[in-house]
């Protein structure tokens, strides 16, 4: 699917009704941004709001959780940073990563979207200086108090993290 692509967008929602849509699409390297910056901007924050509207639109009742970063604290001041950390960010992917923050934020609070931002954050310094993910569950009952443990997100969280860290 071309998330830049509203029509596109729309075309697949209508096609799949989906019960849970996951926007994980984007650049996702941060060193290309550098070199692709308005690509990078482009793929992820309007990319996100596409998602957004076009489930508006349809009324769809899907679950939506949409990836972001770390990257979107930039220059936080805050060491560590936690989830009540400024953003401040500084290159065109960690603009993109807050825009498609909040652009989740106002379309949850604005429309009644069941729409999250799945932030997974080390606990401590960051996995490239030593640092961990927290439990699972905890990042999950985070994510949507009262999810539990048994659903196919949790399960979904679950296989992430294997992947990253087992």
């Amino acid at each position: 699917m071309a998330l830049k692509d509203f029509r596109n967008v729309l075309q697949v929602l209508v096609e799949t009704k989906p019960h849970e849509i996951y926007n994980l699409a984007g650049q996702s390297s941060i060193g290309v941004s550098f070199y692709q910056p308005v690509q990078t901007i482009e793929s992820i924050a309007t990319g996100t709001p596409n998602v957004l509207e076009a489930a508006r639109v349809l009324k769809l009742s899907s679950r939506l959780y949409s990836s972001c970063s770390k990257v979107c604290f930039g220059d936080s001041g805050d060491y560590p940073v936690s989830k009540g950390s400024a953003f401040r960010p500084r290159r065109s992917y960690s603009v993109a990563k807050a825009a498609a923050f909040w652009m989740v934020a106002n379309y949850r609070e604005a429309y009644g979207l069941f729409a999250v931002t799945v932030r997974l954050l080390p606990r401590c310094l960051g996995l490239e200086a030593g640092g961990e993910f927290g439990i699972v569950d905890e990042v999950i009952e985070e994510l949507v108090p009262g999810l539990g443990r048994e659903t196919r997100f949790a399960e979904h969280v679950r296989q992430l993290f294997d992947a990253v860290i087992g």
